[in-house]
C-alpha cells in the first residue's frame, strides 16, 4: 500500500470513532443525544435511534475501505461520497436554507467533520489509487503482482 493509501486508511479510521461518538448515544441513549445536541423537546427517539443504527452500518463499510482501499475501491469511493453527501446535507441544515431547522448552529460540527473527512480522504484515495495504477504500469511484463 502506497503512502497516499496508508494516509487514506488513517483518515478513514479517524472517522470511525467520530461516527460512533454520535451513533452510540443516538442508538442507546437518545435522551442524552437530544440534550447534548439541544434538539427540540419531544424529538422522536425512534428516528434518532434509526440514524444511530444506520451510522453503525455505514461505519462497518468504512472499516473495509480503511483496511484494504485497493481491494474495495467501490466501497472506498462510497466512503468518500457518503461523507461529501452528508456535508452537503449539513450545509443546507446548518445555514437553514430550507427554513426547516430548529437549531442550525448545533449542526455546524457535523458539517465541519464531514467536509474535513470527505475532502481529505477523497484526495488521498485519488492520489493513492493513481500512484498504484502508475506503479502497476511500470512493472515489467510477466512480473509477479
Amino acid at each position: 500500500m502506497n503512502t497516499y493509501l496508508k494516509w487514506f486508511s488513517i483518515v478513514v479510521w479517524l472517522g470511525v470513532p467520530v461516527n460512533l461518538y454520535f451513533a452510540v448515544p443516538a442508538l442507546f441513549f437518545p435522551g442524552y443525544a437530544i440534550d447534548t445536541l439541544n434538539l427540540e423537546p419531544g424529538f422522536h427517539t425512534v428516528w434518532l435511534r434509526n440514524a444511530g443504527l444506520l451510522i453503525f452500518i455505514i461505519t462497518a463499510y468504512q472499516i473495509l475501505a480503511a483496511v484494504m482501499p485497493s481491494r474495495y475501491r467501490a466501497v472506498a469511493w462510497m466512503t468518500v461520497g457518503g461523507r461529501l453527501a452528508a456535508a452537503i446535507y449539513w450545509l443546507v441544515v446548518t445555514f437553514d436554507w430550507l427554513g426547516t431547522s430548529s437549531n442550525p448552529p448545533g449542526f455546524l460540527p457535523f458539517l465541519i467533520g464531514d467536509v474535513a473527512f470527505g475532502g481529505v480522504s477523497g484526495a488521498l484515495l485519488y492520489f493513492g489509487l493513481r500512484a498504484e495504477a502508475t506503479a502497476r504500469q511500470r512493472q515489467p511484463t510477466g512480473a509477479a503482482a
